[in-house]
């Protein structure tokens, strides 16, 4: 009959759905099991479970992150990443180089690895001590604000204040163009001297208007202070 037929069709589509859901949880838990796996001998070869993004393990670990805050990690998975020593705040995700860390703690790793390497030139994706790489990364963004005692200890111990790593970002391509005005005229005015229509002077209105609006994230507003910019245009003009 047409009932017999639709109750045996209904049937075999709930079968082969679960089927189908049972394949896609293997194969998740396959692919996890794989990339912890592949975490473990990181932690290994690097003395630390934190893989930087910008590579396949690092976005792993960001998801792991993402979906612990979000309440969706099994407990068991929880327990063997805690076991390994994973950190469920990125450690090179700094933001306050003072408040967010150690800081003689910090200055005392940075003085050692510029004593092993010869120079300060400490990655921001840095393997081997993420949070040492955050921390310089988020130094040479506060600059401004660290007061002068710290600054002291800093240029004493040889920071390099400029990354020679350059980032291929395209606010950060301005923003170093943008630096190299500073340092050749001393102040952030870009239209007075190239004039308002240069393409400089237009990305440093938009920096303004997107902090307007609070959509300028507080990493990028840390790189403009740090060079003096003049959020207001009343003042830019003066």
């Amino acid at each position: 009959s047409t009932y017999s037929t639709y109750s045996t069709y209904s049937t075999y589509s709930r079968l082969a759905a679960r089927s189908t859901s049972m394949c896609d949880c293997s194969h998740n838990n396959a692919q996890w099991e794989a990339m912890f796996a592949e975490l473990e001998q990181y932690a290994i070869q690097w003395n630390n479970a934190n893989a930087p993004l910008g590579e396949a393990l690092g976005k792993w670990c960001q998801l792991q992150r993402k979906q612990h805050r979000n309440g969706q990690l099994e407990r068991g998975r929880v327990q063997r990443l805690e076991r390994l020593g994973f950190s469920w705040d990125s450690p090179s995700d700094i933001s306050d180089p003072v408040r967010d860390v150690d800081w003689e703690e910090m200055c005392a790793r940075f003085e050692a690895y510029r004593i092993e390497h010869g120079h300060g030139q400490v990655p921001k994706k840095y393997k081997k001590d993420p949070t040492l790489g955050g921390w310089v990364a988020a130094t040479r963004r506060c600059r401004v604000s660290l007061g002068s005692a710290r600054l002291s200890q800093l240029n004493a111990l040889n920071f390099e204040w400029v990354s020679q790593r350059q980032c291929g970002s395209a606010f950060m391509t301005s923003f170093r163009e943008l630096r190299s005005f500073w340092e050749q005229h001393g102040h952030t005015d870009v239209g007075r001297v190239l004039g308002e229509r240069s393409a400089l002077a237009r990305w440093a209105q938009a920096q303004r208007r997107a902090r307007k609006k609070n959509l300028l994230p507080p990493k990028r507003v840390a790189y403009l202070d740090g060079i003096g910019f003049e959020w207001s245009e009343q003042r830019c003009h003066k």
